[in-house]
C-alpha cells in the first residue's frame, strides 16, 4: 500500500502542480506566518522587502502632522508563479505578466521548472522588467523544485521541533521526487560492474563498458 501524502501525485499536468506547489505554500502559512516568510526570503534572498507578518509600533510621526498612538502595518505584496514543468516560457510571454503587479506593492515574479534560465537571460528579463519603470522594481527568480524543496528542508532542519513542519517537508520531496520534477541521482549511488576491466579502470583513471550491456536510470539497487 503508498504511504497517503498530502499532494495527490496521479497527473503530471502543469495545473496539478501548480495546485500543489500553492498547496504547500498555503500549508507552510498555516503553520506558522513566520515559517513561511522565511521560506520566500530564503528563495529570493530578500531578507528586509518581503513581509507577511504585521509589524506593531507606538508613537508613530504622522508626516509632520502629529503623532500615531498605535500603528500596526503589514506591507503590501504580491507573488507571481509561472509554472512550467520541464522546459522555460518563453521570455516575452513571462514578461507580460508583470501587468498584474500594482505600483504600491512588493513584487515578485517567479519562474517554476525543473530547468533554470541561463545567466543572460536572466539578466535579459530583469533589464525587459525595468522598463515598466511607473510599476517600480520587479524582483524577478528563476527556481527550479529542487530549490524549493532545499528550503523547506533547510527550513524544517531549523525547525525540528516542528511536527506538521517535518510532514511537509517529507510529503513535498516525496512529490516531486515521485512525479520526477527533479532528479533522483542526488540520491543515488551507483555501482558499475567492472569485472576482468578493473586493473586498466585503476591504472587509466577511466571507467569503460560494453556498450551492448545497456543504461538506463530506471533500475537501482536500494540497500
Amino acid at each position: 500500500m503508498a504511504i497517503l501524502n498530502q499532494f495527490q501525485q496521479y497527473s503530471q499536468g502543469e495545473n496539478t502542480v501548480t495546485n500543489n506547489v500553492l498547496l504547500m505554500l498555503s500549508n507552510l502559512y498555516e503553520i506558522n506566518p513566520k515559517y513561511y516568510e522565511e521560506y520566500i526570503k530564503g528563495l529570493t534572498e530578500d531578507t528586509d522587502l518581503y513581509q507577511v507578518i504585521p509589524t506593531f509600533r507606538q508613537q508613530v510621526g504622522n508626516r509632520g502632522n502629529g503623532i500615531i498612538d498605535g500603528h500596526i502595518q503589514i506591507k503590501a505584496s504580491k507573488i507571481i508563479i509561472e509554472t512550467k514543468l520541464h522546459g522555460l516560457e518563453w521570455i516575452n510571454k513571462l514578461v507580460k505578466y508583470s501587468k498584474s503587479f500594482d505600483q504600491n506593492e512588493y513584487k515578485l515574479l517567479i519562474h517554476l521548472s525543473s530547468t533554470r534560465y541561463s545567466e543572460t537571460e536572466i539578466e535579459k528579463i530583469v533589464n525587459r522588467l525595468s522598463e515598466f519603470k511607473v510599476l517600480g522594481k520587479i524582483n524577478f527568480q528563476s527556481v527550479t523544485y529542487q530549490d524549493m524543496v532545499d528550503q523547506l528542508k533547510e527550513l524544517a532542519n531549523n525547525y525540528q521541533f516542528e511536527h506538521y513542519l517535518q510532514r511537509l517537508n517529507e510529503h513535498f520531496e516525496s512529490y516531486c521526487l515521485g512525479m520526477g520534477l527533479m532528479p533522483k541521482s542526488n540520491n543515488v549511488l551507483r555501482a558499475m560492474a567492472c569485472g576482468q576491466s578493473y586493473d586498466l579502470n585503476v591504472k587509466y583513471q577511466f571507467y569503460f563498458d560494453l556498450a551492448s550491456r545497456g543504461y538506463s536510470d530506471l533500475v537501482t539497487l536500494n540497500f
